[in-house]
């Protein structure tokens, strides 16, 4: 009996436990090509108090939401949400590099837009062109406002196509677009 008693788990031992094989979760899933899933298990690490690693999570989640917005392409809501999650968890933990975070927020913005939240889309573009922590940043956003006021039909016109020329660019500046939380840091 006094044996069973001494290999119980404190509670800081049991959450740190959870929060580790949440993010050994993620790591498999992200692996096994379930990113949805993968998604889901790194934002509740993500939402866990007291996270031990929360660079690691938060660059995997970040990572991997932007790996699913791209395949996600012809569900611009889903796209939205996947982001919005990764954003989210940023916010509270503001644990990733500023150009990172604004990478991030450029691509939920391009994301809102195609969606069909214009208004949501066009705020944060505008925050972004006035405070994004480089110029590179800076331009994209503006390039991004440029775009969504030229835009007045229903049609795909060359300012849907340069939209897309632009998701296309931030998604194809992600570091390590096949990593994971191996490759994340923390």
């Amino acid at each position: 009996e006094r044996d069973v008693l001494e290999r119980r788990l404190s509670i800081q031992e049991a959450a740190e436990f959870s929060q580790e094989a949440s993010l050994r979760l993620g790591e498999e899933l992200r692996l096994a090509g379930r990113l949805g899933e993968c998604w889901e298990a790194l934002l509740a690490a993500c939402a866990e108090p007291g996270l031990r690693r929360p660079q690691q999570a938060v660059q995997a989640l970040a990572q991997v939401a932007t790996t699913l917005a791209g395949r996600l392409g012809s569900n611009p809501a889903k796209q939205v949400e996947v982001l919005q999650g990764a954003v989210d968890a940023e916010t509270v933990l503001r644990v990733l590099p500023r150009d990172r975070r604004d990478e991030l927020e450029i691509t939920l913005a391009l994301a809102l837009q195609a969606a069909g939240q214009a208004e949501e889309s066009k705020i944060l573009l505008q925050g972004l062109a006035r405070g994004a922590s480089s110029p590179k940043r800076r331009q994209q956003a503006e390039w991004a406002l440029l775009v969504q006021s030229v835009d007045v039909s229903g049609e795909e016109v060359a300012s849907a196509r340069e939209m897309k020329v632009l998701w296309n660019d931030v998604s194809a500046s992600l570091p390590g677009r096949g990593g994971g939380l191996g490759s994340a840091g923390g």
